[in-house]
Parts: C-alpha cells; structure tokens; sequence
C-alpha cells in the first residue's frame, strides 16, 4: 500500500448501546485484538490524532485505548450518535480535516482510506463514498474542519444527515468506490455473520472506479 501523506483527525464513534448486538460491539474479536484496538492500528498511519466517542462503556474501553488514541466521555450518549460526534469535534484542533468512523464498520479496507484522501480538496466542505454500482451515499465520511462551529452549534439530539443535507450540493463531493463495505451496519450478530461472509469471499473489494 502506498504512503498517506495528509493526516487527518479521527473520531471514532464507539459509545452506542450495542443492544442488538447483545455485547459491546466495540469490544467483539477480530483478528487477535478487539475491534476497537483493530480500529485504531488501522487509522494510525494517516491520523494526526484519534478520538474515541464512548458512553457507558467508558470505563471498560478507555483503558483499551488510553495508549494510543484519546479516549472522550459522552455525558449526553443517551441522546444518540449526533451527540457523540459534538463530543469528538469539542476535542479537535480544527487544522485538518474529520474522519468520522462508525465502530460497526471495521471491515472498510484500507484502500477505501486511501482514495477518500487523495480525492480531498481545500474547496469541498464533504467527501462521502458513493457506491459506483447503486449509487448509495454512506460512510465513512469525511469532513472539512470548517464545520466546526457548525456541528457545535447543532443541538445534540439532532442527525449528521440533517447536517449533511445543510450543506450546499456545490460543497458536496461524493467519492466513487465499488466496496461494499463501506455500507456495513454491524449491528447484531447476524449483521456480523453476514459481513464475515461477504469478506471470506472477497465480493467487491475494490476501492475505486
């Protein structure tokens, strides 16, 4: 893989319920480490620094991760996941842009990282994959910190789409790739069974067009 040169600033979002689920999803097994110790070593190399957005799970996970990135409590994570991203962008220096990473997408190859960097530009306020073969928006997003302000100001029970739907279509851009793991939900143990499948058998694994 190449070299990532620009950093960006990391927020992973790991401070949900996980009720589906029925364990803490940030704590399920994969490859040898727990998903958010696997998370992190794979956004080290082109994150300047990491924030990890958790709940009532902070006394378990934050000393998982207390090493390598910085742990946040979310006081209002029972207002949902907007809540938690207010909380990650409190904590950024604003002088790169936001990687914003879902825990229950822990299958995004890298390669998908790599071309939603190379497509960054100083005008774009969004970049967000687009699925070239169904033309689905999803995630990981990545946005510019001139947002800063704006995604503080919105009221904590509020949506990233709401945000996202904010923002001028001219300000918008949306990044071919033909992964579909950049549409993983994990969020129950059959979404998990599911999404090891599709990786063992190596469907659509390619980044970009």
């Amino acid at each position: 893989l190449r070299e990532i040169e620009l950093k960006v600033e990391t927020i992973i979002l790991a401070g949900g319920y996980s009720s589906r689920m029925g364990m803490d999803k940030a704590l399920i097994g994969m490859e040898g480490v727990t998903t958010i110790e696997y998370l992190i070593r794979k956004l080290a190399p082109f994150s300047k620094d990491i924030h990890v957005v958790l709940g009532k799970n902070y006394q378990t996970v934050a000393p998982l991760v207390a090493q390598t990135a910085n742990a946040i409590f979310n006081s209002e994570h029972s207002l949902g996941m907007f809540s938690s991203i207010k909380a990650g962008f409190k904590c950024i220096s604003g002088d790169a842009p936001i990687l914003l990473q879902m825990i229950d997408q822990p299958s995004v190859p890298v390669t998908v990282y790599q071309h939603l960097l190379s497509s960054l530009d100083a005008e774009n306020l969004c970049f967000q994959p687009l699925l070239s073969d169904s033309g689905e928006k999803w995630h990981p997003v990545i946005l510019s910190p001139k947002l800063k302000e704006t995604i503080l100001e919105e009221p904590s029970d509020s949506t990233l789409r709401d945000v996202l739907q904010n923002i001028p279509l001219a300000s918008k851009k949306w990044v071919l790739v033909r992964d579909i793991h950049v549409l993983q939900n994990m969020n129950s143990p059959l979404d998990r069974q599911k999404w090891s499948q599709i990786s063992r058998d190596g469907k659509t694994l390619h980044s970009s067009v």
